[in-house]
């Protein structure tokens, strides 16, 4: 009975294509679930259009680092921006200084180790607080020599607008 399950398995397995392979792997590590066909034939695309991003990306020369897919990959762009409670308002007129580049050309401060690796907001859209602890890890990387990952929870959980989520309005 295992061998007729392995093998009706591996017949199914040959009838897909890579990428419905590798986007019903992809549900199967982040648990998520799809109700219907329609669904499928949807978000298999949304994660085909990411999946070909992150390649193209990847093989790139010169690229200072590496994207991957994560829970969002099958996701619409728009779908994404609503999920981050993220609200469009009118773009205020600015005048930007540019600075020159130093003479040695620009810092990456990935290689001087002044960057803590990347962190998830999941589903909260707490980006103003993974901002705020972003600049204040690298100021103090700057005053003392030693990078530490400060802790965007408890500025979240210290909001009383909108319990901290929602963009940080």
């Amino acid at each position: 009975m295992k061998s007729f399950a392995l093998a009706a398995f591996a017949g199914v397995a040959s009838a897909l294509s890579t990428t419905e392979l590798s986007y019903m792997n992809y549900l199967a590590s982040f648990g998520k679930t799809i109700s219907s066909v329609e669904e499928f034939a949807v978000r298999l695309n949304h994660y085909d259009d990411t999946h070909q991003f992150i390649e193209e990306h990847n093989s790139a020369n010169g690229a200072t680092w590496v994207a991957g897919h994560n829970q969002f990959s099958d996701m619409s762009r728009d779908e994404y921006k609503q999920m981050l409670g993220r609200k469009a308002s009118e773009p205020e007129q600015k005048n930007y200084t540019i600075f020159p580049e130093s003479s040695n050309g620009p810092i990456n401060w990935v290689t001087r180790g002044a960057v803590t690796p990347v962190k998830d907001q999941a589903q909260c859209g707490s980006c103003w607080a993974f901002s705020a602890t972003g600049a204040i890890e690298g100021a103090h990387f700057l005053s003392t020599g030693k990078l530490l990952s400060f802790s965007e929870q408890q500025l979240v959980s210290c909001s009383t607008a909108n319990y901290g989520c929602g963009g940080g309005w």
